[in-house]
């Protein structure tokens, strides 16, 4: 038979548990992720492992992985006109730019 303060001891741990448990979830979904790399290179622009070529795929991408924040960063060789329609095309959409080449954005 067990004792009187090791049964209070399960009995608070089968309490408390789960409350640490909910607790722990709420934390986690109020947490935000963190932004997603995308480099912008001449011929192609690089998201998560997956390359598209224009700035329409890229949206679409970004739609799909549902990714709201990004890091951008220009790859050496790519133009500015093409920086500046992801750049536009992205906070049309409603995605974040937090940092452009590691800096962020104000």
């Amino acid at each position: 038979m067990k004792s009187t303060a090791t049964q209070a001891i399960i009995r608070a741990t089968k309490f408390l548990l789960p409350l640490a448990f909910s607790a722990s979830l709420v934390a986690c979904a109020n947490t935000p992720m963190r932004p997603v790399s995308v480099v912008v290179g001449k011929d192609d622009i690089q998201v998560s492992g997956s390359s598209v070529k224009t700035v329409d795929e890229l949206i679409k991408l970004l739609a799909a992985k549902k990714i709201a924040r990004v890091d951008l960063y220009n790859e050496a060789g790519s133009d500015y006109e093409r920086i500046g329609k992801v750049i536009y095309s992205m906070s049309r959409n409603g995605v974040i730019v937090e940092k452009i080449n590691g800096e962020a954005v104000k």
